[in-house]
């Protein structure tokens, strides 16, 4: 399922195609959970939007909505230098969390 990510002014952070993953980096000498820095990016307060499969119409849901997504240990943390990436993959049951959950658009 292709996949939309918008900030709060809907503004398009990243299309993603199936199992493509989204990398945050933030600046930091020191360990920061993601919930802060997916706030200061914009993110946190955004919306995914789900492209349909088959006659399935298009799915909206707020960010806030996916506790994985907000959770660290949904995401994969490099440290590059003086940068740390935070990369998340969307998963099936991200979709299926946004079919139960969300708003048809």
């Amino acid at each position: 399922m292709p996949i939309t990510m918008l900030n709060s002014n809907r503004y398009i952070i990243a299309s993603l195609k199936p199992g493509d993953s989204e990398t945050f980096i933030y600046n930091t000498a020191s360990f920061v959970e993601i919930e802060p820095i997916l706030y200061f990016l914009g993110v946190r307060n955004g919306y995914i939007v789900f492209e349909p499969i088959g006659e399935e119409d298009f799915i909206s849901i707020p960010f806030l909505s996916f506790e994985r997504l907000l959770d660290g240990g949904g995401y994969v943390i490099e440290d590059v230098e003086h940068y740390r990436w935070y990369r998340y993959t969307f998963v099936n049951s991200d979709y299926e969390f946004a079919l139960a959950n969300g708003k048809k658009i």
